[in-house]
């Protein structure tokens, strides 16, 4: 999932909307990021004008506190993602 996102972000987009939802693993093992429907295209100056778009559970810190967000938004979502999908719950939640 890493790998996507860093492809993605070399592309010059942040994704917006990584969660476990969106993270497909087949039968024999394979691994692949899903829904692209929210990509944002990122400014030169690394950051993007944040919209609330995605889902609020993953969103980072920085979305709640700032207008401008850069693609460690996707891997603050990634990494409550592999903690969610490793404990069967979301992070932020008590069990």
């Amino acid at each position: 999932i890493h790998l996507a996102l860093s492809y993605v972000h070399s592309l010059g987009f942040i994704h917006h909307d990584v969660k476990s939802e969106n993270i497909l693993i087949s039968p024999s093992g394979n691994v692949k990021l899903a829904d692209f429907g929210l990509l944002k295209k990122i400014r030169k100056d690394c950051y993007v004008e944040y919209d609330y778009r995605g889902t609020r559970d993953y969103f980072a810190p920085e979305c709640f506190s700032s207008k401008f967000v850069s693609t460690y938004v996707d891997y603050w979502a990634l990494t409550v993602s592999i903690m969610e999908l490793y404990y069967g719950f979301h992070p932020f939640e008590h069990p």
